[in-house]
């Protein structure tokens, strides 16, 4: 009778603990120093095609500084510069105007929002990319990753893009699908899959999961 009792209350008591996090996830306090190292995944293959460390190296004037770099250690160093709220503002030297709404702090499950902006094109200097991206909380989910086991918030995003330039007659649009899994305990993400549809190309679509590696927090 004992034994079921404590099994009983060891599925139940991780449970409310989880419903406590879910009522609403607050932004994040990153710090200095604060990295994770992630798993870049062909989803077609299930094969790892990467790893990356990303490390946090400014927090000033609103915003966050982060250096991220292979593991082998070719490649350079990439700079990604994000609000407080890990939206992403810059890329090397790619601006997105106001910014990519990825969260809207606190998260809440069945929260929905959207907003657009304008970034570079990789296809030409003088070309523009105008984004549209609408975004919803679907539920909490213990995620197992090479990390750990996390438990996160779900959220469904999907992306519309218009190039505007003069690669291949000056337009071209696509889709970007994307499904997020953000845990409060690593206050980033801890597995994203993503698919790129590019239908002016006919192209199979662009496939790729990120798992959390490792995570070290100060």
């Amino acid at each position: 009778m004992l034994e079921r009792l404590l099994v009983t209350v060891a599925l139940i008591l991780p449970a409310a603990v989880f419903g406590q996090t879910a009522a609403s996830v607050p932004r994040p306090e990153v710090k200095v120093g604060d990295s994770w190292t992630y798993n870049r995944i062909n989803r077609y293959t299930n094969q790892v095609t990467g790893t990356f460390v990303n490390v946090v190296r400014k927090i000033e004037g609103g915003e966050i500084t982060m250096e991220s770099r292979s593991e082998d250690g070719q490649g350079g160093t990439l700079v990604w510069v994000f609000a407080s709220d890990w939206n992403l503002r810059k890329r090397a030297k790619a601006v997105f105007d106001p910014g990519i709404p990825q969260y809207a702090f606190p998260l809440e499950i069945g929260k929905k929002w959207e907003g657009s902006y304008t970034g570079p094109s990789l296809l030409d200097e003088a070309g523009s990319v105008d984004s549209t991206r609408k975004s919803k909380v679907v539920g909490m989910e213990v995620v197992k990753v090479p990390a750990g086991s996390f438990n996160a918030v779900k959220i469904e995003s999907e992306t519309t893009w218009l190039y505007k330039g003069a690669w291949r007659g000056g337009r071209s649009t696509g889709v970007v699908s994307e499904t997020r899994c953000y845990a409060p305990e690593a206050k980033r993400f801890v597995k994203m899959e993503v698919d790129v549809f590019r239908p002016a190309d006919a192209n199979v679509p662009d496939r790729v999961i990120w798992e959390l590696k490792e995570l070290k927090l100060n």
